[in-house]
């Protein structure tokens, strides 16, 4: 029997098609790139900003707690010719930047052109008439005159008119019924001050007779009103067309105006949140959180017509300054935000925001767009108690609810959150370890056959067909499992996104400490648990190989610098979540280098290749079909069909037993465990239900003779018959 070897050849078809895997630095580039980059719209609102924030850190948190699983992708491509196309890092690099840099571009053009959309919405009422089209917007009481009808009015004089009467020193009673903030920042010479309201109140306290009276405001508008009324009363006035908005104008001088903007023709002094128009989120969150209170200063007939939900009308313009001054100082001390709703009520809920800033309160600005403003009304309780129902019914959150409720039963038997949070942690780790480990296994495996693979490219390189399926037979044979790797990697994503929404829920009104940390439900003030989670992201990145480029290095610390900034304002029970996960993270992929290093040193795959050159001695080993030809007395039959299997041609997968082999077992059928075990591994690499044992003689299928049909074979068998089948066939030979 000497001279002679048994071989087992798994007969299962194979599919056409080239198969490439590919470590998975590409996909987790990506992930990184776009949650940088975000395709979202830029919310100028300060809250939206930190939910922002807080939706990039959740994307980066998505990707360190699954990062132990993404470390293997595959990805399949054909070339026209149908071989396996490996990219280029350095292209892949240069890709993936100039996606960054696109998309940053794109989120550049959408931030400014909804920040000029929003600046436009925001301030159409600063510009509003409460004139349009010739009818009369608000009171009906209201004379209000258009520029146009302020030229033709027959008690109006002209900006020109009046500078010469001054400088010919003509007697004029020049009265400015403006308000006084006003005023603070310049009149005309000689000019008496009285507010619009408190002169019509009481007209004798500035018309003189037997001298010009010459009402000024800032439009006209103000002034043409008291002169219609006055006019009606029997009393003699006029008024200047365009009044000191023309004046300015035209530069003509202005007394006690050397602190004025003259960028603005109608400047107030500068107080509080002067320039802040509130958009609606703002609004809603101020009534909310702080009680915010609603100011409107419109005339009694527009107030009853439609207002916000509790507001106060305080109608400034109509008031009387005893009573005005009366009625602010008892308004109660909430946070103040004053709707407008045309220019007039624009104007003057600016001048309510700087005279509630001297008196003391807390103005927080002008609400420009208060028909946005909508609060529901509160449901029937049955209806509420249906909703909360249904929503308990999704998937995601009936999952998130019962990971929730896992969480602080832990954290109640362990007595603190965060013990809970490791607990949890270990368990979901500890689930899809063996899927982890199997990932990293195949994304060390795959660096090994990086020779080989050279090889084959290099030799059938004229044949992309014999190529492709050597190449699926090489990933076949090293027991590779992208697809399975990718769905493990899912569900991974999957659980540890619910995970992570499931901390935050529970973590949100925890008011536990840790070490430093006052409190989990607030943001960690020190930043140690933030920067912690960013070091230790670089650090999992730079696990992933040997050697990385320099780009590719400053790529992790840019992400980890990122992730960094994202995490600041979540609370200090997400980041020490985060913390864990990239603990077990580096910890899982040390016990999987430790793993390959044991599992290859004690034989662990199907055999060393031997030497591409030169043939070695039999030691008594199982060795891969392809591999026979390497390995002295493995018998023509054998040495053929690797040769033939390694071009490329369509020969089954299979394995050889040697002659030394079955001598060391002495003839007995029997093997011990370990041989065992690791011959049920072989037979499970083939993928197979039944195979045939066949001979290959040192002799047998030479130039001169032939030995085929002569020593018997096994055909269609299984596992449980296989070690049988083996020494029978030992045993013919």
């Amino acid at each position: 029997m000497k001279g002679f070897e048994s071989r087992i050849c798994g007969v299962r078809r194979t599919t056409a098609g080239p198969i490439g895997i590919h470590r998975g630095r590409g996909v987790l580039a990506l992930g990184l790139f776009f949650g940088v980059v975000p395709t979202a719209f830029a919310i100028p609102s300060p809250d939206l900003v930190v939910n922002l924030s807080a939706s990039i850190a959740q994307l980066f948190g998505l990707i360190t707690v699954v990062f132990g699983g993404l470390t293997v992708s595959s990805r399949w491509q054909r070339s026209r010719s149908g071989a396996m196309q490996v990219p280029s890092r350095r292209w892949t690099v240069w890709l993936l930047g100039g996606i960054a840099v696109v998309a940053l571009a794109i989120n550049l053009f959408q931030y400014s052109h909804y920040q000029d959309a929003t600046n436009h919405r925001l301030g159409t009422n600063l510009l509003r008439s409460s004139v349009e089209e010739g009818i009369t917007v608000g009171d009906t009481s209201l004379k209000t005159l258009s520029f146009s009808d302020q030229l033709v009015h027959p008690r109006g004089i002209q900006t020109s008119e009046l500078a010469r009467w001054i400088d010919d020193g003509r007697p004029l009673n020049l009265i400015d019924v403006r308000e006084p903030e006003e005023i603070e920042k310049g009149r005309i010479e000689n000019a008496t001050h009285i507010r619009y309201p408190d002169l019509l109140q009481n007209p004798a306290a500035r018309l003189r007779d037997g001298v010009e009276n010459i009402l000024l405001c800032f439009s006209g508008n103000r002034s043409s009103e008291l002169c219609e009324t006055f006019i009606e009363q029997g009393r003699s006035c006029r008024f200047v067309v365009g009044g000191y908005e023309k004046w300015m104008a035209e530069q003509r001088p202005l007394a006690l105006s050397r602190s004025r903007d003259l960028s603005n023709l109608r400047d107030l002094p500068s107080h509080k949140n002067q320039s802040i128009l509130l958009d609606t989120p703002e609004v809603m969150q101020l009534v909310e959180e702080d009680n915010a209170l609603f100011v409107d200063v419109r005339y009694p007939s527009d107030f009853e017509r439609s207002h916000l939900p509790s507001a106060i009308n305080l109608p400034l313009r109509k008031l009387p300054s005893a009573e005005m001054w009366s009625r602010l100082k008892a308004l109660p001390k909430r946070p103040i935000v004053a709707p407008c709703y045309d220019k007039r009520s624009c104007f003057y809920a600016q001048i309510l925001g700087l005279r509630l800033d001297r008196l003391g309160y807390d103005f927080r600005g002008r609400y420009t767009v208060p028909h946005e403003y909508f609060v529901p009304r509160a449901e029937k309780d049955h209806v509420v108690q249906w909703r909360s129902v249904q929503q308990g019914k999704t998937p995601v959150s009936v999952i998130t609810g019962q990971l929730s409720s896992v969480l602080t039963r832990l954290a109640d038997i362990s007595g603190h959150l965060a013990v809970a949070i490791v607990l949890l942690v270990l368990i979901l780790r500890s689930a899809f370890l063996p899927l982890s480990l199997k990932a990293e296994r195949d994304q060390r495996v795959q660096t090994a056959l990086k020779p080989e693979i050279a090889d084959l490219k290099q030799r059938l390189a004229f044949d992309p067909h014999r190529l492709s399926r050597a190449l699926r037979d090489v990933y076949r044979r090293a027991g590779l499992t992208p697809i399975r790797n990718t769905l493990g990697n899912i569900a991974q994503l999957g659980l540890f996104l619910l995970f992570f929404n499931a901390v935050t829920q529970v973590s949100s009104s925890s008011e536990q400490s840790l070490l430093w940390s006052p409190s989990l439900g607030e943001p960690d003030p020190t930043l140690i648990l933030p920067l912690s989670a960013g070091v230790l992201l670089f650090a999992c990145l730079a696990s992933t190989g040997r050697h990385h480029p320099r780009a590719l290095k400053v790529g992790y610390a840019v992400g980890a610098a990122l992730l960094t900034y994202a995490l600041i304002d979540l609370n200090s029970a997400v980041n020490f979540y985060l913390v864990v996960s990239l603990l077990s993270m580096l910890a899982q992929s040390k016990l999987s280098h430790y793993q390959h290093k044991s599992w290859t040193g004690r034989g662990g795959s199907i055999s060393q290749a031997p030497s591409q050159h030169t043939r070695q001695q039999d030691s008594g080993s199982i060795i891969p079909l392809r591999d026979a030809h390497l390995l002295e007395g493995t018998g023509n039959k054998a040495a053929r069909l690797a040769q033939m299997q390694r071009a490329g041609l369509p020969v089954p997968n299979g394995f050889c037993i040697t002659a030394e082999w079955f001598r060391h077992r002495n003839g007995k059928a029997e093997l011990p465990a370990e041989e065992q075990r690791r011959l049920a591994q072989i037979w499970a690499r083939l993928g197979t239900d039944r195979a045939a044992v066949r001979s290959s003689g040192l002799n047998e299928d030479g130039a001169k003779q032939s030995y085929a049909g002569i020593f018997e074979s096994k055909l269609n068998v299984t596992w449980d018959g296989l070690l049988h089948s083996l020494f029978a066939l030992q045993g013919s030979l």
